[in-house]
């Protein structure tokens, strides 16, 4: 493979709802009860169910949308061998999508 090694689909999923979970913080501006803030905990619960020792890399800050970092995780699911874990995956990171918009487009 010319030397260069393909990352792990659910190692980049992970890296990229963490990615989501510091995005929808920073909307929350620090508020408890923004639904950004109670967002941040739902993706960062999704991430857990995949690999509950995975830590968030650092740091702790995202330059992507929610939207964004979401598709992207979406994107590297599909890419995961089929399996009952991955389509429960898979369908929690395309509800998180579905949210997110909802949250992005609400007035």
């Amino acid at each position: 493979m010319n030397g260069v090694e393909r990352a792990d689909p659910v190692e980049q999923a992970l890296t990229h709802l963490h990615a989501a979970v510091a995005a929808a913080q920073a909307l929350s501006q620090a508020d408890i009860f923004s639904p950004w803030s109670a967002f941040a905990g739902q993706i960062r619960l999704a991430a857990s169910a995949i690999d509950p020792t995975a830590l968030p890399p650092r740091p702790e800050t995202s330059t992507s949308t929610v939207h964004d970092c979401l598709s992207q995780a979406l994107a590297a699911l599909d890419q995961t061998p089929a399996g009952p874990d991955q389509l429960i995956w898979i369908f929690q990171a395309s509800e998180l999508l579905r949210i997110a918009e909802q949250l992005e487009n609400r007035p």
